[in-house]
């Protein structure tokens, strides 16, 4: 009797253990399912630390560690502007810097460089040289002193051009954006009114 009564309670602890293992099979599936997705989405967040990491040791690695220090002797070098009135036919004046130098000028145009980089380059030829390069960009009126002014920017270029006009005529200028406050603010046309 004893050999029937643990066979009957082997049998339904072991019918008892299958029933659990059936129920918990569709839970394991899932846990691991769930762990996989968890390991995928962390090596993806891995590289993700990786490439910033790669970035910021060259960024850093760019910079320089060594910064000399000013001597006491020297004195930093200001800038020296004079005035400039044009020869050719166009009666442009304003402000520059000493250093730029007037590398072409013609009877209709001129262009003021530093070194041999062009800074500002104006025209009173009767239509616009830098129609072409003005093309794509939009326009956006403004006033020089008492200048009328379309002002066209192009960044990728770092050049401003403007379109300066009167009641008789137009001077179009191409400068670069570094220059342009100082053109915009000292520019004038004696034949203005």
């Amino acid at each position: 009797m004893r050999k029937i009564q643990y066979v009957t309670t082997y049998r339904a602890k072991t019918a008892i253990i299958g029933r659990m293992k059936a129920r918990n099979a569709p839970w394991i599936i899932v846990c691991l399912l769930i762990t996989l997705i968890a390991f995928f989405l962390g090596t993806r967040y891995g590289q993700q630390v990786e490439q910033v990491n790669k970035l910021s040791a060259e960024i850093t690695r760019q910079i320089p560690t060594y910064f000399p220090t000013p001597s006491p002797t020297t004195k930093p070098v200001s800038p020296v502007f004079e005035p400039y009135s044009d020869v050719t036919g166009c009666q442009v004046s304003m402000l520059k810097e000493k250093m730029w130098k007037s590398t072409r000028e013609s009877s209709r145009s001129a262009t003021l460089s530093f070194n041999t980089t062009p800074l500002v380059t104006y025209s009173c030829a009767d239509s616009n040289p830098f129609r072409k390069e003005i093309a794509s960009l939009s326009p956006t009126k403004t006033r020089w002193g008492s200048l009328n002014t379309t002002i066209y920017t192009d960044s990728k270029r770092h050049t401003v051009y403007a379109v300066v006009t009167t009641d008789s005529s137009s001077v179009y200028v191409r400068m670069s954006d570094s220059v342009a406050a100082l053109v915009a603010n000292t520019f004038s046309l004696t034949t203005a009114k």
